[in-house]
C-alpha cells in the first residue's frame, strides 16, 4: 500500500515537473514569436514608409507641382503668374491672348515647357486643343501635368497589327516606325506616325481617370474622336478599332453623346449604366451587359475569331431593345440598326466601308457626334485667332 502510494506521489511530482517545463519552455516560444512578429511589423513600416517615400519623390519627378495654374477644373494661380503665362504663350504661338482667356487656354504652356517633345510632336499637341475646348469634364491640372511630362519614343517594329502602345503609368507613347508609308512624314530622317501619334496623345489627355474603363470603349472613344477632329473621311472607320468605334457610336444613339463623353473623360462607367437604367425599368444589370459587349468585342481579334451569332444575338438584341425604348423617330433607329448589324460583319473593314457607298447617305449620312465642320482640322497656332 505505502509502495502504491509513493509511486503514485513520484508519478505526480514527474508530472508536475514535465508540466512546468512544458509551460517555461512555451513561455519561452512566445517571447520569440511576439520578437520575431514586432521584427516583422517593423520591417512592414519600414519598408512600406521607403516605398511612400519613393513614389511620392517619383511622383513629384514626373508631376512637378510648381507652374501648374490649376486644381482640378479650376484657375488657382495668381494674376501675375497668369499675365507671365499668358505672354509666354502669346509670344511662342504668335497669338494675342489676353487675361480673360486664361482658364481656357493656359493649358498650352504646358506643352511650350514639354522638355521630351520635339517641335513637330509639340504641333501635333497643340492640334488637339479643340478636344478640350469642347469638353467640360476634363481634370485641367491632370492634363497639364500630363501634357507638360509626356513623352514619345519612336522605334522600329516588324509588328504591323501594332502602331503605338501608350504607357499611362509612365506617361510615355511608344510609336513604331514605318508601318503605315502614306502616313508618314518626314523630319530630320525621324518618321512620325501623326495619326497614331495623335491617338496616343488624345489617351494622354484624359489617362489618370479613364483607367478604368473598359478597352472597347476607352479604345473606340478615342479613336472616334481622333477620325471626327482630324481624319479626312470621319465617317468611315476602316483603318483601326472599327468595331469599337461603331459600339461607341450605338450607345450615343442609346443615352447620348453628352453622357458617353461624361463617362470617356471622368472615367465613370455608373454614368452609362444609370442612363440605361432609366431607359429601361429591369432587372437586367446594365453594368453585365457592357462588360459582355466588351468581351465579345476583344473576341473579334483572335486570329481564329469566328462571329458567335448565338452570342451576338443576345448581347445585342438586349442592346436594341434600350434603342426602341428611347422614343427616337425611324432614320435614328434605321442608322442605329446599321450600326448594330455592322458589328458582326465577318470582314468589318470592307463591309463597313460598302454599307456607306451603298446606302448612299439615305439614312446613313455623315453624322458627327462630338466634333463639327468648323473646328475639324482647325490649326490652333495658325487659324484660331
Amino acid at each position: 500500500m505505502y509502495i502504491d502510494e509513493l509511486e503514485l506521489l513520484i508519478g505526480d511530482i514527474e508530472f508536475d515537473d514535465m508540466y512546468n517545463k512544458y509551460q517555461k519552455e512555451n513561455r519561452k516560444l512566445k517571447r520569440v514569436k511576439n520578437k520575431l512578429r514586432k521584427k516583422f511589423i517593423k520591417r512592414m513600416i519600414f519598408s512600406l514608409s521607403f516605398y511612400v517615400m519613393a513614389l511620392n519623390i517619383l511622383f513629384k519627378m514626373k508631376y512637378p507641382s510648381y507652374d501648374n495654374y490649376y486644381s482640378e477644373k479650376k484657375l488657382v494661380a495668381t494674376k501675375e503668374d497668369i499675365k507671365e503665362g499668358i505672354k509666354v504663350i502669346n509670344e511662342k504661338l504668335n497669338v494675342n491672348l489676353d487675361f480673360e482667356d486664361a482658364d481656357k487656354y493656359l493649358i498650352l504652356k504646358s506643352i511650350i515647357d514639354n522638355q521630351n517633345l520635339s517641335e513637330s510632336e509639340k504641333e501635333v499637341a497643340y492640334e488637339l486643343f479643340p478636344i478640350l475646348e469642347d469638353n467640360d469634364y476634363y481634370n485641367k491640372e491632370f492634363t497639364y501635368h500630363s501634357l507638360e511630362t509626356v513623352d514619345v519614343d519612336w522605334s522600329k517594329s516588324t509588328d504591323a497589327s501594332c502602331l503605338g502602345l501608350y504607357k499611362r503609368y509612365f506617361n510615355i507613347f511608344n510609336g513604331y516606325e514605318g508601318i503605315i508609308e502614306d502616313f508618314l512624314s518626314q523630319e530630320n530622317d525621324k518618321k512620325l506616325n501623326y495619326p497614331v501619334l495623335r491617338h496616343e496623345l488624345i489617351h494622354a489627355l484624359f489617362s489618370v481617370n479613364n483607367i478604368t474603363l473598359p478597352n472597347s470603349f476607352e479604345e473606340g472613344m478615342t479613336e472616334l474622336l481622333t477620325n471626327e477632329y482630324y481624319d479626312d473621311n470621319p465617317y468611315i472607320e476602316i483603318e483601326s478599332y472599327p468595331f469599337e468605334i461603331l459600339y461607341v457610336k450605338m450607345l450615343c444613339e442609346i443615352v447620348g453623346e453628352d453622357n458617353v463623353l461624361k463617362a470617356y473623360t471622368t472615367g465613370d462607367m455608373s454614368i452609362l449604366y444609370n442612363e440605361l437604367k432609366n431607359i429601361k425599368k429591369t432587372s437586367k444589370d446594365a453594368c453585365e451587359l457592357l462588360n459582355k459587349a466588351d468581351d465579345f468585342l476583344k473576341s473579334q481579334y483572335d486570329k481564329n475569331f469566328k462571329c458567335d451569332y448565338e452570342k451576338y444575338d443576345e448581347i445585342f438584341t438586349e442592346f436594341d431593345s434600350y434603342m426602341q425604348m428611347t422614343n427616337k423617330n425611324q432614320e435614328n433607329y434605321l442608322y442605329y440598326r446599321y450600326l448594330m448589324d455592322s458589328l458582326k460583319s465577318i470582314d468589318p473593314y470592307s463591309d463597313y466601308l460598302n454599307r456607306i457607298k451603298i446606302s448612299d447617305g439615305l439614312f446613313l449620312g455623315e453624322k458627327l457626334y462630338f466634333a463639327n465642320e468648323d473646328k475639324r482640322n482647325k490649326q490652333l497656332v495658325k487659324n484660331k485667332f
